[in-house]
């Protein structure tokens, strides 16, 4: 006699909880300020500096118009909004964003469930980031690339997993997996380093159980090449063989990968003693930590499909940190003030996921025969949080990470946004390429990004308000163990003049 399955495993309820999703979707595109709704064109979110150039492409297409001068960004998810942009241009992302976060949703409930996490518990994790993290909620409205290709990752991630739990030789589902693989690359280029991650650890999974066919192979190979076909076609009915002016832009700002124990320490643990204002993500999100540890511990608390499958997602969420937290244009100040934390959609609800795996452990039945493991990560953790990057006053011939000139008052946007250039003695800086300007009431902190500042500095394109006879405050950095950061009383946070 059949096991009677709970109700809240039955497919009602998970249809039930993608309408709540789909309805709190609707609920918050109709309250957001800056929704067309609500606000005229000017005032709406298609004044903003992505999203207008998001709506100018898919407008473009929706014509036929694949002059170069009309497509700023990668072109595919404005093309996935142009059929509804034919019919009305304001509201032309409100579906395609509603299908991410739906897909999203299906692929992150099925990869859950082959861990054996309940579907009301999927729930809660998938939600949770939102509900710690309100600022979440609106980057799931505001039309981002990035909406899409959470989804796709989502899937992806699920149908590799159904790869490794159930190896049943599948041409069209390999040809599925390369297909939505390159989808990922071709909507958010940088994203694409996550797919390559989960075909790698697929083909691992394959060739150490000798599962790999030729045909799946080069299914999914067939599949890869289609969409990059596809793409590559429409670029080049547009650019020609050139480059984009966005393409060149992104290859000069690159990512940090030097500097990622500083820009790790700003934006997950206290951004306010070098950029003045500002919360830590993990001041937000302190249970990532438990995700953290989760993450180590992996590999010994879990056996066969379900090690592969945590690992894999363990390995894509540590490179999307590496990769996010060392990206120039990524700063504390633009985390929530321009919404840039949603660089993160994809990656929390699998850090709420990854965390709950590690504290489920400690209960369940399945749990290994000894806890060494996750508790020696949870303490491998505890003790990175352990160190701070503290300012300290630095002489004129050392190197300095901030600069403040006192006695300053600069318009935030022409301080924050427009260019300027300072020049040391190992040449010229620039604004978001090298060092990023923070304007406050009655001073100015620069903090510089790409190096560090050497030697003197003065002005060679200020912005207005600065006197270029003014001699700024030195801090450089330096490293001590404390209470962390990001966890209350939040004991970090002042510069030296102000504590």
């Amino acid at each position: 006699m059949a096991a009677t399955v709970p109700w809240y495993e039955r497919r009602a309820c998970i249809w039930a909880a993608l309408t709540a999703l789909t309805i709190a979707y609707l609920a918050g595109y109709l309250i957001h300020p800056a929704s067309p709704i609500n606000a005229a064109l000017k005032q709406s979110w298609w004044n903003w500096s992505d999203q207008i150039h998001y709506l100018q492409s898919a407008v473009a297409f929706s014509r036929g118009d694949l002059a170069p001068s009309e497509h700023w960004y990668p072109l595919s998810y404005p093309l996935l909004a142009a059929p509804f942009a034919a019919l009305s241009a304001k509201y032309a992302f409100f579906l395609v964003d509603l299908a991410g976060l739906l897909a999203a949703a299906i692929g992150y409930l099925a990869f859950a469930r082959r861990f054996g996490v309940s579907v009301p518990a999927i729930c809660v994790l998938f939600v949770l980031p939102v509900a710690t993290y309100p600022k979440l909620a609106e980057i799931w409205v505001v039309p981002w690339n990035s909406t899409p290709t959470a989804g796709l990752i989502w899937l992806l991630l699920a149908m590799t997993a159904s790869y490794m739990f159930e190896p049943v030789p599948n041409a069209w589902r390999a040809a599925a997996m390369g297909l939505v693989a390159m989808s990922i690359a071709a909507i958010r280029p940088n994203d694409g380093v996550f797919a390559a991650i989960f075909g790698v650890v697929a083909l691992a999974h394959a060739v150490t159980h000798r599962r790999l066919r030729g045909r799946d192979a080069a299914a999914a190979i067939a599949g890869a090449v289609l969409v990059a076909c596809a793409y590559g076609a429409l670029h080049l009915g547009i650019y020609g063989w050139h480059k984009t002016a966005y393409m060149i832009q992104e290859r000069d700002r690159l990512f940090l990968f030097h500097d990622l124990p500083f820009k790790a320490f700003v934006l997950l643990f206290d951004p306010r003693a070098w950029f003045g204002d500002g919360i830590g993500i993990m001041q937000h999100l302190p249970w990532l930590a438990l995700t953290g540890a989760g993450a180590l511990s992996a590999p010994f608390i879990f056996r066969g499909p379900a090690r592969w499958a945590a690992c894999m997602l363990a390995a894509a969420l540590a490179m999307h940190f590496v990769v996010y937290l060392s990206y120039v244009e990524l700063v504390p100040t633009g985390l929530d003030r321009y919404d840039n934390v949603h660089y993160f959609k994809w990656a929390f609800p699998g850090c709420s996921l990854l965390a709950w795996l590690w504290l489920r452990q400690f209960w369940s039945k399945e749990r290994p025969r000894h806890l060494a493991a996750p508790l020696a990560a949870f303490g491998i953790v505890a003790l990175l949080m352990l160190p701070r990057l503290e300012p300290v006053p630095a002489s004129a011939t050392e190197e300095a990470r901030l600069l403040i000139f006192g006695n300053t008052r600069v318009d935030w946007f022409a301080g924050y946004v427009l260019d300027s250039r300072l020049a040391d003695l190992r040449g010229t800086m620039s604004n978001h390429d090298d060092m990023h300007l923070i304007p406050e009431r009655d001073r100015l902190r620069v903090v510089a990004l790409r190096r560090l500042f050497d030697g003197p500095v003065r002005w060679i394109a200020a912005p207005p308000g600065v006197d270029p006879k003014i001699m700024p405050r030195r801090y450089r950095e330096r490293v001590t163990l404390g209470w962390p950061c990001a966890l209350p009383p939040y004991p970090c946070g002042a510069t030296p003049e102000s504590r």
